[in-house]
C-alpha cells in the first residue's frame, strides 16, 4: 500500500543535479532488489554482505536481541541531564519498517570497519572479491551535487552524493562517509582512502554529536595533519548545544506561530471525530472525543501511526497535540477543513516542510466514541475501508494539475 500511494506523490517534472536524500527511495530500490534475487530483502542481504563478508556481528533490528551483548537506547532532555547521566531508556526494535532498508540493520564497530575497508578497496577482503568491483566504483562515484559551496574551511569547496556514499574532501585528504540516526542511537562510518584509514564511530544516544566529528579528529592525531580546529572539546559540544535547545523547543512548542486570542472553533468537538485518510500515507488518522477520568471534561484524542495524544484547542479550527515518541518530535499543530455544506470535511497536517490535506472518509458516533472502543473507526469491515481507500484514489487523480480536490 505505501508503494502504491507513491502515485499521489508530486514529483518535479525534470530531475535535479542536487541532492533529495529519500529514505523511501531506499524502499524500493530494496524491493527492486528483492524481486530480482528472488528472496526477501533481508535474506538476499544476509546472503550476499553479512555472510560473504564475516560480518557475524551485524543483521536487522528485530534479531539484535538474539545477540548476548547488546546495548539499549537513550536519550536526555538536556545537555546538562546528558552530561550528567540522566537518562531516558528506549525499547529495541521487534518489527521491520517499510524503510528498513535505509536504516534498520544493527551493527559493531569491527564488523563496520571490516566492511568500511571492504568498500574503500571496490570490494575486495583478505585478497578475495567479495563484491563487485564495478558496482561499488559505481557507489563511489559522484551522481548528485550534496553542496556547492564550502562549509568549513577544512573541507572541499563542494561536496557529493553517491550511492550510499558522501563524498568529501579533508585537508587534501578524500573522505567517504555515511551518518545515521534513530531514536536513540548515532552513528557515522567514513574513510579515506588516500590514506587507508576507515574510522567508525557508533553511539546508543540520541542528538550525540562526537559520531560526526571523531573521524576528523582522529584523521588529525593519525595522518599528523595540521590542527584547525578543537573538533571534540569545542566543535561538538558547541553542536551539541544547538541540537538539544532545538529539540526542547520542539518539545516545548516553541516555534509555534502566535495563538490568536477570542478565536473559538466553528463546530462543536463532537463534529470532528472521525477517520481521515491521504492516499499518500499508509495510516490513517483518528480523531476521537474521550472523557478524561475523573473530570467530567472531553477532549478530541489523535490516534496516527504510533502516536496518540490529547488535543487541545489553538485557535480557530487549528487544534495541538504531542507528536513526541520518545526522542523525536515535539508539539505539531493540524488545522481542520470545512467542506461548502459547512461540515468538516478533512485536516491539514505539516509533515516535512510540506501541508498535506487528509480527506474524512469515516464519521465515528458518539455512541462508539463514548465506549471502551472510541480508539477504533466506526466502520471495521475491510470491504468498506478498500471502497473508500479507491474514491479517495480517483478524487485524487481527478483533481487538477495534481492538486488535492479538497484543498
Amino acid at each position: 500500500r505505501v508503494f502504491k500511494g507513491l502515485k499521489h506523490l508530486e514529483l518535479p517534472t525534470k530531475l535535479s543535479s542536487n541532492l533529495q536524500y529519500s529514505n523511501i527511495g531506499y524502499a524500493i530500490a530494496a524491493e527492486a532488489a528483492a524481486n530480482v534475487g528472488g528472496l526477501p530483502f533481508e535474506r538476499l542481504i544476509h546472503d550476499k554482505v553479512f555472510q560473504p563478508l564475516g560480518l557475524t556481528h551485524t543483521g536487522f533490528l528485530p534479531e539484535m536481541g538474539n545477540h548476548s551483548n547488546y546495548v539499549m537506547p537513550f536519550y536526555a532532555d538536556s545537555l546538562k541531564d546528558a552530561q550528567e547521566g540522566r537518562f531516558h531508556e528506549g525499547a529495541l526494535e521487534t518489527k521491520l519498517e517499510v524503510t528498513a532498508a535505509s536504516g534498520d540493520v544493527f551493527s559493531n564497530v569491527y564488523d563496520l570497519l571490516r566492511w568500511g575497508n571492504t568498500i574503500m578497496k571496490f570490494g575486495e577482503l583478505d585478497g578475495k572479491q567479495v563484491l563487485n568491483k564495478e558496482a561499488v566504483e559505481e557507489q563511489l562515484t559522484a551522481h548528485t551535487i550534496d553542496r556547492s559551496v564550502r562549509s568549513m574551511p577544512e573541507l572541499g569547496p563542494a561536496a557529493n552524493y553517491g550511492f550510499g556514499w558522501f563524498m568529501d574532501s579533508y585537508k587534501g585528504q578524500t573522505v567517504y562517509y555515511h551518518d545515521g540516526n534513530n531514536p536513540g542511537s548515532t552513528s557515522m562510518i567514513a574513510f579515506f582512502p588516500d590514506s587507508e584509514l576507515v574510522v567508525a564511530t557508533l553511539s546508543n544516544m540520541f542528538l550525540a554529536t562526537v559520531p560526526s566529528f571523531l573521524h576528523y579528529y582522529l584523521a588529525d592525531e593519525i595522518l599528523n595533519l595540521p590542527r584547525t580546529q578543537d573538533w571534540m572539546g569545542e566543535v561538538a559540544l558547541e553542536v551539541a548545544k544547538e541540537m538539544f535547545d532545538l529539540s526542547a523547543r520542539a518539545t516545548l512548542g516553541l516555534d509555534l506561530p502566535p495563538r490568536q486570542k477570542n478565536s473559538p472553533a466553528s463546530h462543536p468537538l463532537v463534529q470532528y471525530e472521525g477517520t481521515y485518510k491521504h492516499p499518500l500515507f499508509a495510516d490513517k488518522v483518528v480523531i476521537t472525543l474521550e472523557e478524561l477520568e475523573g473530570t467530567g471534561k472531553k477532549n478530541l484524542h489523535l490516534k496516527y501511526t504510533v502516536i496518540e495524544s490529547k488535543m487541545e484547542h489553538y485557535h480557530f479550527e487549528t487544534f495541538s497535540y504531542n507528536a513526541k515518541v520518545f526522542s523525536f518530535g515535539g508539539i505539531e499543530l493540524l488545522t481542520f477543513t470545512t467542506g461548502e455544506d459547512g461540515k468538516v470535511s478533512g485536516l491539514q497536517m505539516k509533515y516535512l516542510d510540506k501541508t498535506w490535506n487528509f480527506l474524512k472518509i469515516e464519521k465515528i458516533s458518539s455512541s462508539v466514541s463514548s465506549s471502551s472502543n472510541c480508539n477504533k473507526p466506526w466502520s471495521q469491515e475491510e470491504g468498506v475501508n478498500e471502497i473508500q481507500m479507491d474514491e479517495i484514489e480517483t478524487a485524487f487523480e481527478q483533481g487538477a494539475n495534481g492538486q488535492d480536490v479538497f484543498a
